[in-house]
C-alpha cells in the first residue's frame, strides 16, 4: 500500500486506545506546526492510568487561524474513544464518560466549559452517520445545560472517523504512522529507529550535540534545504535522526534511505502537481549532488512547506543559497573508543 492512496477511515478503527492516543499526539504536532503555535501549547499524556478530568488532550490557541484546521481560538479540550462499545447519541454513555461516582461533571470538562473553551469528542471506533453526529452533540448540549453551561451548541462537536480522518490524511508522515509503515520507499521516525545501526546507544561528542542543536533550530526556521555533508561512517545518519526524534519534529518527518529513488516515487510527483501547503520534512540519504540537483531543481521553487534534508559524503561542487551546507565534524578517537 502507498502512502499517496487515500487513507480508509476505518483505518482508525483498529487502533487500540495507546496507539490513537500516540498518533493523536503526532496529529496535534503536525497541525500546531501547519497554524503556526508553540509545540507548549499542547498537553497530552501518554499515560492512560492516570485520571484526566475527561479530557484526554488540551491545546491553548490565540491570534489567529487558517479556516481549514479543526483547532479554535481559546482553549481546546479533546476527549479520545476508541472501540465500538461507545456509543455517545446514547445519554447513558456520555453520562458514564463525563460524570463521576458522585454525579458531578468531571473536572477538566468543567474546567473547559468554564473558561469559554471548546470541548471535542473524537471516536476512533465509529463512522458516524449524520443522525447519530447531530444526536451526541445535542446530549451533550443537554447534559453540560444540567450543570450550569447554557448555550454551548457552538463550543461542542463529535468526531467519527469520516470527520479526523481528512485531518491525518493531508500528512504524509501520519498516513504512513497508520499504515504501519506499509511502503517501501518510506520510513517513520519510529521504523527508522529500528535499523540496526540506529537502535544502538550513541554517546554524542560535544561537537555532534552541538551539530543536533543547530539542525533542529534550523529545521524548526526558515531553511527550506539542509544539506550535511561527511565521510563515509562518521554518524551522518544517526546525528540527524538524534536531531528529528523530538515529538514536534518527528511527526512530520519521512526518511528515504536511498535518496535517489525519491524521485520515482507518487509522493515526488504529487509535491510536483500541487505546492504542499502542510508541514514535511523529507530525509534523503545517501543522495549525490548530481541526484540531489535533479530533485532540488524540481522542488526549489515549490517548497511551500516542505523541508528537505539531504545527506553525502560531498565534496558539493555548486552552490545554491537556498541550501544550508553543514559539515559534520568527525569523531574524536575517544568517542570511538
Amino acid at each position: 500500500m502507498n502512502i499517496i492512496n487515500p487513507l480508509d477511515p476505518q483505518l482508525l478503527g483498529d487502533l487500540s486506545a495507546e496507539t490513537a492516543v500516540t498518533r493523536f499526539r503526532e496529529l496535534l504536532y503536525c497541525e500546531a506546526k501547519y497554524v503556526g503555535v508553540k509545540p507548549d501549547a499542547i498537553t497530552i499524556s501518554a499515560n492512560l492510568y492516570v485520571p484526566d478530568g475527561g479530557i484526554d488532550a488540551q491545546v491553548e490557541l490565540t491570534g489567529s487561524l487558517p479556516p481549514d484546521t479543526f483547532f479554535k481560538l481559546g482553549r481546546n479540550g479533546f476527549q479520545l474513544k476508541t472501540g465500538t462499545s461507545f456509543k455517545p447519541w446514547q445519554v447513558s454513555s456520555l453520562k458514564y464518560e463525563l460524570l463521576t461516582a458522585a454525579g458531578e461533571l468531571a473536572s477538566e470538562v468543567r474546567r473547559t466549559l468554564e473558561a469559554g473553551g471548546h470541548y471535542v469528542l473524537i471516536c476512533f471506533g465509529l463512522d458516524l452517520t449524520p443522525e447519530q453526529r447531530n444526536d451526541s452533540r445535542n446530549q451533550l448540549v443537554d447534559l453540560f445545560e444540567q450543570f450550569g453551561f447554557s448555550n454551548t451548541g457552538e463550543r461542542v462537536d463529535v468526531f467519527g472517523q469520516s470527520q479526523i480522518a481528512p485531518y491525518f490524511d493531508r500528512y504524509p508522515s501520519l498516513r504512513l504512522s497508520l499504515l504501519g509503515s506499509a511502503d517501501d520507499d518510506f520510513l517513520s521516525v519510529s521504523e527508522w529507529s529500528q535499523h540496526a545501526h540506529m537502535s544502538n546507544p550513541v554517546v554524542l561528542s560535544d561537537d555532534q550535540a552541538k551539530l543536533v542543536d543547530l539542525l533542529r533550530e534550523k529545521l524548526q526556521g526558515e531553511i527550506k534545504h539542509i544539506r550535511l555533508l561527511g565521510e563515509p561512517g562518521i554518524g551522518k545518519t544517526r546525528l540527524v535522526l538524534e536531531t528529528v526524534r523530538t515529538e514536534e519534529i518527528s511527526s512530520s518527518v519521512l526518511y528515504v534511505q536511498h535518496g535517489a529513488r525519491f524521485s520515482q516515487t507518487k509522493l515526488f510527483r504529487e509535491l510536483l502537481r500541487e505546492m504542499p501547503k502542510y508541514p514535511l520534512i523529507l530525509v534523503l540519504d545517501e543522495l549525490s549532488e548530481r541526484e540531489m540537483s535533479e530533485i532540488w531543481g524540481h522542488l526549489r521553487n515549490r517548497c511551500g512547506a516542505l523541508k528537505l534534508v539531504s545527506l553525502d559524503h560531498g565534496p558539493d561542487r555548486g552552490r545554491d543559497s537556498e541550501i544550508e551546507h553543514i559539515s559534520a565534524p568527525r569523531l574524536p578517537d575517544q568517542t570511538i573508543k
